[in-house]
């Protein structure tokens, strides 16, 4: 083969190939007709790429004069199109006993396959939501769902654990498959990536999220040629469509969207619990302990939430307690500390936006009422009780210094980068610094 590729000569095909790096390649005249065969071969399968696996079937086409090569070493027409699951040319000669194995889409995902294969990420099932989405996919009539709500609460997580009920085969019958496009497709070619999703996702579920790009007027619209084929989908009943949006984009944009409101049902998926959150954050954490390497206790899980709910109000819960434990994890991560564990002890966590001067009183005063002076060297905590130990990182000039140390004077002070867990603007941490403790020697900015 080495020799029948050194003594190969092709004609210059006339077209240049631009690479990653900038780099002008020449193409001949027989990669040129590969990939032209691999681009039907890739339409054939309804994808907008073309993959190494199409280029491979191109190949073995006997018009190309890598077929013979090719077939020395057993890789032929029928062992290629097997392995790619290509059902489309059984007829062509590849025999209806060949062994058809699904393949991976470059175009869209499904859910449902990847559960059954294992490779989906674990949810949390909200029971009481998916009970009413159930309800309404499985009605005769106005079967698509518009899920309302704001962005981090959880509505892709619902129709993801919709998938995992469609795999377990608890789904309302004539469900088999949850189709959603991928965004790579949707930048390069909108149109045919949302013709090949309706297409793939009859007899299932086509899963459309972020809803308002595909509507709106000229110029806001993100894919709005795209929005034209939606909205034929909508005025059927199959495949179902769900869909996720804001209230803001709703009310904006999609509410006067009139084949969507009238062929659609609304669900409004709320922000969790705190306990519904623990919940989550319990089923995420083996994935997140194995990511970063280190090992998780229920009580860091517990603090993250209470800490994501009470200091972030943006990201609602419980897309905010996952940012927290990825950031604490990754901190440690950078600190060198592989292996550790990340945990937090059980202390009460201090009011947020409290000041200094009504926090409470100091350790050894008598009176709830009296106020602090201004050079304390102690915390105060928000039931009033000062800490066992004093948190000697200053927010300002050396406020709250450990006894016995100079103060500083040259700027502010601060703690290793592995105790900064929540994204609060400087001033506020000053401020937070003076009056209030943080849990487990991690203080909040």
């Amino acid at each position: 083969m080495e020799l029948a590729i050194d003594t190969r000569r092709d004609s210059n095909g006339d077209l240049e190939l631009l690479t990653d790096k900038g780099r002008a390649a020449q193409l001949s005249r027989q990669m040129i007709i590969a990939l032209d065969e691999a681009l039907s071969v890739a339409q054939a399968l309804d994808e907008v790429y073309i993959g190494t696996d199409h280029l491979l079937a191109a190949l073995t086409e006997r018009q190309l004069g890598t077929a013979a090569l090719l077939e020395q070493h057993g890789i032929t027409k029928t062992a290629v199109h097997a392995l790619m699951g290509h059902r489309t040319l059984v007829g062509a000669g590849v025999p209806a006993s060949a062994e058809v194995k699904p393949r991976k889409s470059n175009t869209t995902l499904d859910h449902v396959a990847l559960i059954r294969a294992g490779e989906a990420t674990p949810v949390y099932l909200r029971e009481a939501l998916l009970r009413d989405l159930m309800n309404m996919i499985a009605q005769a009539r106005t079967r698509h769902v518009i899920l309302i709500g704001p962005d981090g609460v959880g509505k892709r997580t619902l129709v993801y654990s919709l998938a995992q009920l469609i795999a377990n085969g608890q789904a309302p019958q004539g469900l088999h498959r949850l189709i959603q496009v991928q965004e790579e497709a949707f930048l390069d070619m909108s149109v045919e990536a949302m013709q090949i999703a309706i297409k793939q996702a009859g007899g299932g579920v086509l899963f459309v999220p972020h809803l308002g790009r595909f509507f709106g007027p000229p110029g806001r619209a993100l894919y709005p040629k795209a929005g034209a084929n939606l909205q034929k989908a909508f005025l059927g009943t199959d495949p179902v469509i769900i869909a996720t949006t804001t209230q803001a984009d709703w009310d904006q944009t999609l509410s006067k969207v009139a084949i969507i409101t009238e062929n659609s049902q609304i669900l409004r998926v709320p922000e969790p619990s705190l306990e519904e959150t623990r919940a989550i954050l319990r089923v995420l954490q083996p994935n997140i302990a194995t990511d970063y390497g280190i090992s998780i206790s229920d009580e860091a899980l517990n603090s993250a939430a209470d800490l994501a709910r009470r200091y972030l109000g943006s990201p609602p819960l419980p897309r905010s307690a996952e940012h927290l434990l990825h950031r604490a994890a990754a901190l440690i991560k950078l600190g060198g500390a592989t292996g550790r564990r990340l945990q937090t002890p059980g202390q009460r966590y201090p009011a947020p936006g409290c000041r200094r001067r009504d926090a409470g009183r100091r350790a050894n005063d008598r009176h709830p009422g009296q106020q602090t002076g201004r050079g304390r060297a102690h915390q105060i905590c928000a039931d009033g009780r000062a800490p066992a130990r004093p948190h000697h990182w200053a927010g300002c000039s050396g406020y709250f210094c450990e006894p016995g140390r100079k103060k500083r004077t040259g700027g502010p002070q601060g703690p290793p980068a592995a105790y900064w867990l929540l994204p609060v603007h400087w001033p506020q941490r000053r401020r937070q610094n003076r009056a209030c403790q943080s849990p487990g020697r991690i203080p909040v900015r």
